[in-house]
């Protein structure tokens, strides 16, 4: 066998070359939020929801039946898009799997990206089942119910503001690497934080309480009437959803910095 025979041989035979790409680890990244933690998370989700919106889609209750009668439930669901969120991310180091994933793939921002990527679509899908279950639970209970009695832009609002939750809580679970510790941080950024509102400053009680979580989602959700403060500085849906999206690229820029800084 000669040269040329023996470099066919071997080339043929040889382990083929591996190239990762960012739709190789999103791919890999989507699987991994297949786990029971996530799955029975989004269930109860989807249970839960239900139950409120029946609960809620009452003819004698004072509130047209809209998309209002679907959005009411919003801050209680960012308790499950939280723990989804940071399940995707604190699993990996509470399993010791993610040095499996830094090792798959050496570049930790692709890594990063495809991992905030896979939460924000599924926590995407989540979103659009629930709303479709609150809309046929509605329809079902609510005979004058009217879904788009006020157009599609107050459910792509819904839609963001609770996948913001989800990718802010992704980016906090890169900070803390702790399951318990980043629900916990979110829940009180989401829930506490309002109470600055006690503070006997006029700061406090009519400024700097706009910029908290609930009262932004109010307003992205049901506009400035929503507070009964027409002259705040949130002053619209878009400015409301904005300043919860800095949050969450100053979370991301926090997250993926330390990822790419510390061990695994």
């Amino acid at each position: 066998m000669n040269h040329q025979e023996m470099t066919t041989f071997a080339g043929r035979f040889a382990a083929p070359k591996f190239a990762n790409s960012f739709l190789r680890s999103l791919a890999s990244e989507c699987r991994k939020l297949n786990m029971r933690s996530v799955v029975t998370t989004s269930v109860i989700a989807i249970v839960f929801y239900a139950l409120v919106v029946w609960a809620f889609a009452n003819p004698n209750l004072p509130f047209e039946a809209g998309f209002l009668t679907l959005a009411l439930p919003w801050q209680f669901m960012t308790i499950f898009f939280t723990v989804v969120g940071a399940l995707a991310v604190t699993s990996e180091y509470s399993s010791n799997t993610m040095r499996t994933t830094v090792l798959s793939d050496p570049k930790r921002t692709r890594s990063f990206l495809a991992k905030i990527t896979a939460v924000t679509l599924f926590a995407i899908v989540l979103n659009v089942v629930l709303i479709a279950v609150g809309t046929t639970i509605a329809y079902l209970r609510l005979p004058n119910f009217d879904a788009l009695n006020e157009g599609f832009q107050p459910y792509i609002m819904l839609v963001a503001l609770l996948t913001f939750v989800a990718i802010l809580a992704s980016a906090i679970g890169y900070m803390f690497r702790s399951t318990a510790g980043s629900i916990t941080f979110m829940l009180a950024f989401i829930f506490f934080s309002s109470l600055v509102r006690l503070i006997p400053r006029k700061f406090f009680q009519q400024t700097l309480v706009q910029f908290t979580p609930i009262d932004l989602g109010n307003v992205a959700l049901g506009g400035t009437e929503a507070l009964g403060r027409p002259d705040q500085f949130v002053s619209s849906s878009g400015i409301a959803i904005g300043v919860f999206a800095a949050y969450v690229i100053v979370a991301l820029l926090a997250g993926w910095a330390l990822f790419k800084k510390r061990d695994v």
